[in-house]
């Protein structure tokens, strides 16, 4: 937008108290957000101008535009918004003084190309007398909330510059979580690109599946980050990795290929990355399960199972709509389908399946009705 007109100087302003909303908790502090500001500008070979951080009271555009009229009393400034706002814009604190100050420049595409943009800047242009120049850029839809949250789980680097994610990890801003994504960045050096991108997606959906059942969803998380780290490694290499760790048995020794990585990730998961009983145990049994499985193995067998990037197989669709429903019920789906897979196949069954598919038929329900309901009142709440 700044090449579209011309402009000598790009200011990115930082909002000290913004008039509309109060900061979200842990925002940080204005020399966070003046050096991120800054960061933002470099990229964007622009500067930060701390103006509004140096005013009190309310951050309203009409006082920085008056403040930067009366320091370039010669200058051609314009305001930079977006389409969102031009449509807004007459509801501001005092429009018709903004555009005393300064011209505005709305960036949109869709909106333009159906001529939404260009009656609301008519409409501008006719109330106030002013210039509203329409440019045309691809939209970028970012949600501040969403990005918070993303960075609580270690996430948000593809919604930010390089430089501020940089720094929002190096300060450890918006309780940005740096084991989840070391996590990550170690098992992306490990797995082949689609297998990486299966991890991700088992990720999401353990998470999804952890705040639908109330149980604990970083560990949930970090379970599913680490459930296929040695996926990647031949039989020989899963076998070696078994003497070294003390755990091979004549049983073990036997275990079918596709089986022998969930004893070997769970016994790395711990000895590397320290991962606590119940993220190890939940990596064990993700491939078979077993009797007698908690909640968080539950959620990190089904979520290997029905993750967004697995291929359609029969009965999916319904092993998913029953795993936000009915944990259980979606176990025994997904449990009698490995079953049958391996039937098929010609492999050897594994007596942990047989026995968790066993327990959760004659167990499966006597879960109390009275924590269902809360189970499903938080998963409301949560939705909402």
């Amino acid at each position: 937008m700044a090449s579209a007109l011309g402009l000598d100087r790009l200011l990115i302003v930082p909002a000290s108290l913004p008039p509309h909303k109060a900061l979200p908790p842990g925002t940080p502090d204005a020399a966070h957000r003046m050096e991120m500001a800054r960061l933002l500008a470099t990229d964007a070979g622009g500067v930060m101008d701390p103006i509004e951080m140096e005013m009190e009271g309310p951050s309203y555009t009409y006082r920085t535009a008056e403040a930067l009229r009366n320091r370039w009393p010669e200058a051609e400034l314009w305001l930079l918004i977006g389409s969102d706002m031009l449509f807004s814009f007459h509801r501001w604190k005092e429009p018709g003084r903004i555009l005393s100050a300064c011209k505005l420049a709305a960036m949109g595409r869709e909106d333009l190309k159906d001529g939404a943009m260009g009656k609301a800047a008519e409409f501008l242009m006719e109330a106030y007398g002013q210039t509203v120049r329409l440019i045309d850029a691809p939209p970028v839809v970012v949600s501040s909330t969403e990005v918070r949250q993303k960075l609580r789980m270690g996430r948000g680097g593809e919604d930010l510059p390089a430089s501020v994610f940089r720094y929002i990890r190096a300060q450890k801003l918006y309780d940005f979580d740096e084991r989840l994504y070391s996590l990550r960045k170690a098992v992306e050096g490990r797995l082949k690109a689609s297998r990486y991108a299966h991890t991700l997606g088992c990720e999401e959906e353990a998470a999804s599946l952890a705040r639908r059942w109330g149980e604990d969803e970083k560990k949930a998380r970090e379970a599913a980050i680490l459930h296929d780290i040695t996926k990647g490694l031949d039989r020989d290499e899963q076998l070696k990795l078994c003497e070294k760790f003390g755990i091979m048995t004549h049983s073990v020794a036997m275990t079918p290929t596709p089986v022998l990585h969930a004893l070997t990730g769970a016994e790395v998961a711990a000895r590397e990355f320290d991962a606590p009983d119940g993220v190890k145990d939940a990596i064990r049994w993700h491939t078979t399960g077993r009797a007698d499985m908690s909640g968080l193995e539950k959620i990190v067998f089904l979520a290997d199972m029905i993750e967004p990037g697995r291929r359609d197989f029969p009965g999916l669709a319904d092993i998913r709509q029953a795993a936000y429903e009915d944990l259980d019920r979606a176990l025994i789906l997904a449990i009698s389908r490995s079953i049958e897979y391996v039937n098929g196949q010609g492999g050897a069954l594994a007596p942990d399946s047989e026995r968790a598919l066993r327990f959760l038929r004659e167990n499966s329900g006597k879960m109390g009705e009275g924590r269902l309901s809360k189970r499903k009142e938080r998963y409301e709440d949560i939705r909402q």
